[in-house]
């Protein structure tokens, strides 16, 4: 009987051990107000634009580049659900979020790029 309750502790404490905990986290508009720099990407494109500026509003995202010494600025419309932003036909997986960095993956020519911003 003693074997028997120490395997059934053992199965208990296990099936606890090992429950779900790679939940992934939901974000909202609310999570990424305010404007973001880009600090990093691994975009391998030798054009890619020197500087990138994300303003997140609750209605628009305002995205601001600069390349070749022209600045650009475009505003759309975008939309949160889970760890997904889509604005301007196209989408980005938040990987990290935190009061002082986002990092985002998304689908590039190549394969799968990431960059990370910091809040500004």
């Amino acid at each position: 009987m003693f074997k028997k309750s120490i395997l059934f502790l053992s199965i208990i404490s296990f099936s606890f051990a090992c429950g779900d905990d790679d939940e992934s986290p939901s974000y909202t508009k609310a999570d990424l107000l305010g404007t973001w720099e880009m600090t990093a990407t691994t975009d391998p494109d030798p054009e890619a634009c020197e500087e990138e500026i994300l303003t997140f509003t609750n209605d628009e995202l305002q995205i601001t580049t600069i390349c070749d010494g022209s600045e650009i600025t475009i505003s759309t419309e975008y939309e949160v659900s889970g760890q997904t932003v889509t604005a301007a036909g196209g989408s980005a997986k938040i990987l990290e979020l935190s009061s002082s960095t986002m990092k985002v993956e998304y689908d590039g020519d190549d394969g799968k790029y990431t960059t990370t911003y910091a809040k500004q």
